[in-house]
């Protein structure tokens, strides 16, 4: 049996990047069929939720599998690190082309749940959709914060021609979320209606960003962006940590290299960081190059979290 009904009682600590159940009550997912077998079930027979505790053991190469039908998560723990927790397994060659109800990305939304140490590489993306993001579309707001750690995605196409109202790197819209040491890279945004851009998260409306490393070739849009976040209502700030043994705090900054290219209306907003802030930030490095179309009045957040070596450069 795949499934597993969580307990609501389970504690969990922290050992690193990771968070392991003190209870043994995950079940451990051996190969990639299983994992496909996994997500089916709960498109077939729970209604498009998947719920219970998991080990990854495997990666996952989705070439010839075709559009990815997402599954939303409740109550969940998927540990891709598998029950060592010292690995990092990743989903390759992921196409998101299919949303439902609006929402499009490996999963469709998030509530009381974690994903763990994912790699996601070579995202593709063919459809417009309400919310985006290539891990989740929506990360809902319960009694209990969802965690995303040690999360990366990487994207193998560029975004063309495509309409969305909210776009996040990783996550279009947070709520009650805990995000620490994930990282974005490739993004390649063109030619489409993209609102609320982020190259992380599009809204972060509550919740934490710590340690976040985005290396965004091309972000643009008409509405609303910023380098990590497009509007910040929550927290950012350092990822404090240690190493194995080691009581020595370590700590890492978010990083990026961003470059925006701005085309929309003359009243919204830009930022090499976070564009509409009116949460709390902490310093970063980032390096931003921002093109704005001629003649906009556009306003432009460079400064909020730590920006240097700005290029602010008129666009025909």
């Amino acid at each position: 049996m795949l499934g597993v009904s969580p307990d609501k009682d389970i504690e969990l600590e922290e050992v690193g990047s990771s968070y392991y159940a003190k209870q043994l009550n995950f079940v451990s997912i051996q190969t990639q069929q299983d994992f496909l077998n996994l997500v089916e079930n709960a498109i077939n027979n729970n209604n498009g939720k998947l719920e219970g505790y998991y080990y990854i053991e495997t990666d996952v190469d989705l070439t010839g599998y075709g559009t990815w039908t997402p599954v939303a998560l409740d109550n969940c723990i998927l540990d891709f690190g598998g029950e060592a927790g010292e690995d990092i397994h990743k989903i390759s060659n992921l196409l998101l082309g299919k949303n439902i109800s609006g929402i499009m990305g490996l999963f469709t939304t998030m509530q009381n749940s974690s994903v763990l140490n994912l790699k996601i590489e070579d995202v593709q993306v063919s459809a417009n959709a309400t919310y985006f993001g290539a891990l989740v579309g929506k990360v809902i707001k319960t009694n209990e914060s969802s965690t995303i750690s040690n999360v990366s995605a990487t994207y193998l196409t560029s975004i063309t021609d495509r309409t969305i109202d909210y776009f996040g790197g990783l996550v279009a819209y947070a709520d009650s979320v805990i995000i620490e040491n994930c990282s974005v890279g490739g993004v390649n945004v063109v030619n489409g209606k993209i609102k609320n851009a982020g190259g992380l998260v599009g809204k972060l409306a509550s919740g934490t960003i710590a340690g976040a490393e985005i290396d965004i070739l091309n972000i643009s849009g008409t509405d609303t962006v910023g380098g990590l976040v497009a509007i910040n209502n929550g927290t950012i700030k350092a990822y404090n940590y240690t190493e194995g043994d080691s009581t020595e705090e370590q700590t890492k900054l978010n990083t990026g290299n961003v470059k925006i290219s701005y085309d929309g209306s003359n009243i919204a907003k830009v930022g090499g960081v976070v564009a509409d802030n009116s949460g709390s930030t902490a310093d970063g490095e980032f390096t931003v190059s921002i093109k704005v179309k001629s003649g906009l009045t556009t306003t432009i957040k460079t400064k909020a979290t730590g920006v240097n070596n700005i290029q602010l450069l008129d666009v025909e």
